[in-house]
Formats: structure tokens, C-alpha cells, sequence
């Protein structure tokens, strides 16, 4: 990749069209390329162009191309005649007009805004079958974590139980026979200590008991194998002594450890564990980075552990080579995968040959808006567990086909005639949407073309497990419509998130302002972020071109309400399109007791709103109107919102009352 640091970008804008030239620097002319003002696809897409053919950040060339629109803009305005002014009459009180903000924000209320940047949606539990959609709602409200960071390791769990003793049929055929194992490779993106750890153990809990269950048996296995191979030993010593030697004696069989769950492992440790146990294994890390990290750690050449990995996703046949020891031979090398991963650091070691080879295509990702964790009494109840339970257990149980040989293979499950005429549809759209993708994007909405078998495979054998009267060898189409919507979520979730990772770190901090201002009811002016964000306190031009370069984005846009009766200047308000749903902001009596704003027309009766009611929180001096007198607690409050009321409050000279 040439180095560009003395290179430079311009861009002009004119007829529809934006041209952008790169010159300087190490070319020897200067590289011209047009794209459509309106067309942000083609926007992103020479900016790939020019990330991965010369390592101009995708983000340069982004704001190059914007920059260029937004002054062609300008000057189209400017040249506009003015317009007559409006004759009031003298009676009438003179209005001051509302604060105009730069032209360039403007761009939704002219009706030529860019596509809206994707948006993120809440994660579709109801789609899982029961009992499964019962215990992701109730582990998630327990924690206050977003839904997904407990279904998606689920449904991988779900996927290893089964292992390879089935697999889907998509296609059949002498020449080609398109097969599906139900593997699945899941990511939660979160910051760091945002409940990675307690997701994957809820997620995972009937996995670790197995292991428990089966290490005590492998225990008792090598016990009485070391008594077995000393009777052995003393025999085969007999036998060489003696003078009429006959069969010789039967050296006892070395017990295997069954297993399921690996986490810290490479390629030489896995192998043998893989060999042992051809219904397959999850690997699952709190943060996959370790995993990545681990690639080539004892070999001296790059790249040479991926191939590996790749071969895992589809339970393809792998060697592994080792010098020291024989050669292992595993014929189904599969490996489901799931754990988290900072975003920041999944740009980082997701290099670039990571992501031409498909590996982070492979993954289905989720990175829900950041949650406010508030304390409550919400525990999962044992019979939900144990309804899960019972599911693992049935999953787990499931036996291979076995071929001529004798070797453990793979039962073919089919599509019924409505579930692959679905699927069908599916295929064809998607398809269609994926033909004008290209990059990083085009190689995810290829892996997640086979996802609706994968997903339809587990969701269809966990309706078996959990007791409903299904064909466990015929998918129905209740499972492929189920599989095909959570496969349209992912597409989605897809989409925003390879949209953010493209915008570099000044994506993830416009994500983190689209949470903040969502949690905050979706409107918020310039002012709210300057008392509200730290980031923005005392920059206010900040905070106004942070707001701007959402509208860019197509997230929102600004609106200016009509002077108030008092007259004076009207603050000109974000409005954040798409509405994104975060969880329940609490009840302003519950953040802030007492934290009036002046208005009490819509105060709890009593002291006590309904949501306490439903979930109390007795005030720490226990008194009276808590109805729970005597009962400790330590008080809930939203930062980011007391903050920007006391600011409020000493600019009016006005009264905050706190009540704690």
C-alpha cells in the first residue's frame, strides 16, 4: 500500500454529480472519480475504494465528498433572489426570527436529505419458540441487558447440543449436495464491563452442568482404566513368560473425555479434543479477541491457524500436522463459536486479511444502544429453567447415523414442500440485495445466505425438544418463517453495525450520541448536550456540528418552533428520526425524588408513581410513604439528567429540591 501521507483529496460539486481527485504524494497523476450527489452507496463505495487501494481513511473521503455537497448547497441558496418582505401591520409585535442554523443541516426539511443511515431495532424475542423466548425475556430483564446478548449465545448453544448428528439438506443430488450442520459463529459488541460474562453463564448454564456431569464420569473411566491396565500389564508379562503362548492379552481401551465447551485452545489442542468428540464443540470467550490473539501462536509463519477456523464454520474435514507428535485426522472439524468483543478493539483485530477471508463475515453480530442498569428483584423461576433444561437435555441426547463402516455420521433432515418454498423466496430476494453490495458488507449478506437453514435446523429440533408435535426429520414452515425472521434482524443489525465500524471512531461516537439522545425522549436542543454530555460541557459550537453531522446521516433533523408568548428567540430542536428504543427510562419520581421541574400536575398520588408500585424502592430513611418502612436502599439516579436540571436551575435562579 503506497504511503499517502503527502497526498490530498479535493472534491467539487456540480450538475448532480461529485468528482473527487486524489493528487500528491507518491502518484505520479492525479486519480479522478465521479459519483452521484444522491447516491451515498456509491459515496461509500469509492471510499472503500480508496481505503483498500491506497489507505485513505473511509471517513476522509466520506466528509471530502459531504464538504463538497454541502458548499454546492450554499451557493445554490445564495444565489436565490431574496424574497419580498412580509408588511405587518404597525400594531402587530415584531417577531424575532428563529436562530438559523448552517444551510447544510437543512438538507431533510428541503426534502434532499441522504438516505437515512441504518437504524437499530430491538432484538425479535417472540420469534423464539418456547421455552426459550420465556427465559431470554426474564434473564434479560433480570440483568437490565438488552435481549440479544442472551438469545444469541443461546440459539449457539442450542446448535452445539445438536452437533453433528443431524444436518439440513438444502439441495440434494448425485453431483451436489448442498448440507448445513447447525453451527452458528454469534458476537455481542459492548464496552468493557457491560455483562458479558453473566450473559454467556446464563446462556450457557446447562452446558457447564453436562461438563460437570461427564468430568466426574471421565474421572471414574481413568480410575479404573489405570486398575485395568495394571491387571493388563501383569498378564502380558505372564503371556511372554509362558511357554505355550496363545492369544495374547487385550489391552484396555483408554477412556475419552466427552466434551463440549473449550475456551483458551489452539489449533494443536483442539484437535485431538475435536477427534474425541465428532458431535462437535463451542468454543466461548468474554472476549474473542483472546481467541483471535491466539492465531499462529506456535507456528512461525502468518495466517496459518485460519484456514483451520474457516474449515470449522462448515464441519469440513482438517489435518493437522505436528512434528512432534502423530498426525490427527479430524473428518468433521466442527466448532460453534460465541462470546463478546469490544468495538473497538473487533476493528483492531479483525485485520484486514481477517476480513478477506471471511472470518468476520462468518459472525452474526448485535450491538444494542448501552442500557440503564437499575436495581430490581427480577429472578428467572426455576420451572423456566427447568423447561430449558429438559430442551438440552432431549438435544444433547440425540444420536448419529452410522455408516457402513460403522463411523458416526450426520442424519440428513429435509425441508418440507412449504419450508423450502419459503426459503426459496428468501434466497431470491436476498440475492437480489446482495448483487449491488461490495466490500465488507457484500461478504456478511453472503455468509447469511445459508442462515435461515442453519437457524431453521435448531429452532425446528428445539420445537421437538420442548415437546411440540413436529416432524424432527422435516422442517416445517413454521420453523423456516421463524428462521427467515431472525435472519432479516441480523440483516439488518448487519448493516448498521458494518455502517459504523466504516465511519471509524467517529462512528462509534455518533452511536453513543444517537443512545444518549434516544434515552433522553428523542429531542433534544443544543443546550440539553451542553449540560447534559461531558464531552460537550462548555462547547457549544461542538455540540451544535455534532448535532449537524447526525442530520447528514439522515438521523434526524432540526425543527424550530414558533416564539413562545413571552417573545424572544426559539431554541431550534433535534428531532432523532427512527425513533430507536432503548430500555425504559425510569419514572422521573424514581430517578429524582422530589426533583421537581415545576410542573406537579402530573405527580404520583401519595409520593409513589405506578411503577413504583410494581417494583418498589423504599427511600433509605425508610419513612412512611414507602410502605416498606425500615428497608435500606441506595438511590437510583440518572447523572447525565440531574446534572443538566441543577445547571438549569442556578442559570434561572431557580430552586432543585433533593430529596434522598
Amino acid at each position: 500500500m503506497p504511503d499517502h501521507d503527502s497526498a490530498t483529496l479535493s472534491a467539487t460539486a456540480s450538475n448532480g454529480e461529485i468528482v473527487v481527485t486524489l493528487k500528491g504524494g507518491p502518484l505520479p497523476k492525479p486519480i479522478t472519480h465521479s459519483v452521484p450527489a444522491k447516491d451515498r452507496k456509491a459515496w461509500r463505495e469509492l471510499a472503500e475504494r480508496f481505503y483498500q487501494e491506497f489507505g485513505i481513511a473511509r471517513g476522509d473521503t466520506l466528509n471530502v465528498i459531504q464538504e463538497a455537497v454541502n458548499e454546492a448547497k450554499t451557493k445554490e441558496r445564495d444565489s436565490r433572489p431574496a424574497e419580498a418582505p412580509v408588511t405587518k401591520p404597525a400594531s402587530a409585535p415584531v417577531e424575532t426570527p428563529p436562530e438559523r442554523l448552517p444551510t447544510a443541516t437543512q438538507s431533510e426539511l428541503d426534502g434532499d436529505a441522504l438516505p437515512p443511515a441504518p437504524t437499530w431495532q430491538p432484538y425479535p424475542v417472540d420469534t423464539l419458540p418456547r421455552p426459550l423466548s420465556d427465559f431470554v425475556k426474564l434473564a434479560a430483564e433480570s440483568m437490565c441487558a438488552d435481549p440479544s446478548f442472551v438469545a444469541l449465545p443461546l440459539l449457539t448453544a442450542c446448535g452445539a447440543a445438536i452437533g453433528l448428528t443431524r444436518m439440513l439438506e438444502a439441495k440434494g443430488g448425485d453431483a451436489e449436495n448442498w448440507r448445513v450442520p447447525p453451527i452458528l459463529w454469534t458476537a455481542f459488541m459492548c464496552k468493557s464491563g457491560s455483562l458479558k460474562s453473566p450473559s454467556l453463564n446464563f446462556a450457557l448454564q446447562w452446558l457447564h452442568a453436562r461438563e460437570k456431569t461427564w468430568s466426574k464420569e471421565y474421572k471414574a473411566q481413568r480410575q479404573q482404566y489405570k486398575v485395568n491396565l495394571l491387571a493388563y500389564e501383569k498378564a502380558l508379562a505372564e503371556w511372554k513368560r509362558a511357554k505355550d503362548s496363545g492369544e495374547p492379552p487385550e489391552e484396555p481401551k483408554e477412556p475419552m473425555a466427552r466434551r463440549i465447551l473449550v475456551k483458551d485452545t489452539t489449533v494443536e489442542a483442539i484437535a485431538p479434543i475435536l477427534q474425541a468428540n465428532p458431535r462437535g464443540l463451542l468454543l466461548a470467550r468474554d472476549e474473542l479477541a483472546g481467541w483471535i490473539a491466539s492465531f499462529d501462536r506456535y507456528t512461525n509463519t502468518r495466517g496459518g491457524d485460519a484456514p483451520f477456523w474457516l474449515s470449522c464454520y462448515n464441519a469440513t474435514p482438517h489435518i493437522v500436522d505436528r512434528r512432534t507428535r502423530e498426525t490427527i485426522y479430524v473428518p468433521y472439524s466442527a466448532v460453534s463459536i460465541t462470546g463478546g468483543i469490544q468495538p473497538g478493539t473487533l476493528q483492531r483485530v479483525f485485520t484486514l486479511a481477517l476480513r478477506e477471508n471471511g472470518l468476520l463475515a462468518r459472525f452474526l453480530l448485535t450491538w444494542p444502544p448501552q442500557r440503564l442498569r437499575i436495581w430490581n428483584e427480577q429472578t428467572v423461576p426455576e420451572s423456566v429453567r427447568a423447561d430449558v433444561g429438559r430442551v438440552f437435555d432431549r438435544l444433547l441426547n440425540l444420536d448419529f447415523d452410522y455408516d457402513p463402516d460403522g463411523e458416526p455420521c450426520p442424519k440428513i433432515v429435509r425441508l418440507g414442500p412449504q419450508a423450502k418454498a419459503a426459503y426459496e423466496c428468501f434466497y431470491n430476494q436476498h440475492n437480489q440485495e446482495l448483487i449491488d453490495l461490495t466490500g465488507d458488507l457484500a461478504a456478511a449478506f453472503s455468509k447469511l445466505e445459508e442462515i435461515p437453514l442453519r437457524l431453521g435446523l435448531i429452532l425446528h429440533l428445539v420445537r421437538w425438544a420442548a415437546g411440540e408435535s413436529v416432524n424432527p426429520n422435516v422442517i416445517d414452515a413454521e420453523s423456516m418463517a421463524r428462521a427467515i425472521t431472525l435472519t432479516e434482524w441480523h440483516k439488518a443489525e448487519t448493516a448498521r453495525i458494518y455502517d459504523i465500524l466504516a465511519r471509524g471512531a467517529e462512528g462509534n461516537q455518533q452511536e453513543e450520541l444517537v443512545e444518549w439522545i434516544a434515552r433522553h425522549g428523542g429531542k433534544v436542543t443544543v443546550r440539553d448536550l451542553t449540560h447534559g454530555l461531558w464531552r460537550f460541557r462548555g462547547k457549544r459550537l461542538e455540540a451544535e456540528e455534532a448535532l449537524n453531522e447526525l442530520v447528514k446521516a439522515g438521523l434526524g433533523h432540526w425543527e424550530e418552533p414558533p416564539a413562545g408568548q413571552r417573545g424572544g428567540r426559539p431554541k431550534s430542536v433535534f428531532i432523532l428520526h427512527h425513533h430507536i428504543t432503548t430500555s425504559p427510562k425510569p419514572s422521573k419520581t424514581r430517578l429524582l425524588r422530589g426533583c421537581g421541574d415545576g410542573d406537579v400536575g402530573d405527580a404520583p398520588k401519595n409520593g409513589v408513581d405506578q411503577q413504583d408500585a410494581l417494583n418498589p424502592i423504599p427511600p433509605e430513611s425508610g419513612g412512611t410513604n414507602s410502605g416498606h418502612s425500615g428497608q435500606p436502599q441506595h438511590p437510583v439516579v440518572d447523572i447525565d439528567e440531574l446534572n443538566r436540571r441543577l445547571a438549569e436551575a442556578a442559570e434561572e435562579d431557580a430552586e432543585v429540591w433533593l430529596d434522598y
